[in-house]
């Protein structure tokens, strides 16, 4: 099986990266790993690095599992209520414009049961304020609590909330309460990595005309030990940051850095 699996990724070729890890049993029966981690886009200038097991990589969705973990935690220090209405802390009266008697929780964003769709853009530059975003108009769903629609924005929202609630910045709450637990060398920034982590880190391609380009994490930002942002606002200082400000962005949109970073900042609230 091994082989045939090899030459199925194989014919993806010119290929970034890609791995496959089955267990079965509780053992491991097939491991496959094959592509590029670095190298691909030809002005890096650098020798190709092949993929393995051990280049970590920038993640889209699967952070909102940790995200969902450390709100949960979260609720039981004590720091925040699930079940509590947002629109105190959003600043904003954040009803289902169907069912206004009905309050927006933290539980119906991260069970994406809000009534919430995603709309055209959810996600915002370094200046940016996620109130702006919201409208009447993305409520296109049932009852909150009740109606289920995955929708993106619901987990920017509740990482704001999480932020106000706490007043510490989102990504040292999922290290407080999730990550460092964990004993994970991981991070919603790179530089929440370990700096031999992070050099052993795979750069994200894309196709352009033919040819493999860096989408993001290229040579130059691996080689650092700083934080990585994203978005045109060159005036942003990550360390004036202020907690509730900010919200993870590009959660799913192929043209725009992934998270398991924060790359988006919000005025505060």
């Amino acid at each position: 099986m091994t082989p045939a699996v090899g030459e199925t990724i194989k014919g993806f070729e010119p290929l970034a990266g890609a791995g496959i890890l089955v267990h079965q049993n509780g053992g491991k029966v097939v491991e496959r790993w094959e592509g590029v981690a670095a190298g691909l886009d030809r002005d890096e200038n650098i020798a190709k690095r092949a993929f393995t097991a051990r280049s970590p990589f920038r993640v889209a969705s699967m952070s909102k599992v940790v995200t969902l973990l450390t709100a949960k935690s979260m609720a039981g220090a004590g720091v925040l209520q699930l079940d509590a209405g947002i629109s105190d802390v959003m600043g904003v009266a954040l009803r289902h414009p169907n069912f206004p008697n009905q309050p927006i929780t933290l539980q119906n964003l991260l069970s994406h049961r809000s009534g919430i769709s995603d709309p055209a853009v959810y996600w915002t530059q370094p200046s940016g304020d996620i109130r702006d975003l919201l409208s009447p108009d993305m409520f296109k769903g049932g009852r909150p609590g009740e109606w289920f629609e995955y929708a993106n924005i619901n987990y920017g929202i509740a990482a704001t909330v999480m932020e106000a609630r706490s007043g510490e910045r989102f990504d040292q709450l999922t290290q407080r309460y999730v990550l460092t637990p964990l004993g994970l060398d991981a991070g919603f920034n790179w530089a929440d990595v370990s700096d031999a982590k992070r050099q052993r880190g795979a750069t994200l391609y894309r196709k352009v005309d033919g040819e493999m380009r860096v989408q993001t994490d290229g040579p130059d930002i691996l080689a650092k030990s700083g934080p990585v942002l994203y978005g045109d606002d060159p005036d942003f200082v990550f360390e004036n940051y202020e907690p509730a400000a900010m919200v993870p962005c590009c959660l799913l949109r192929a043209d725009c850095a992934p998270v398991f970073m924060i790359c988006s900042r919000l005025r505060r609230i």
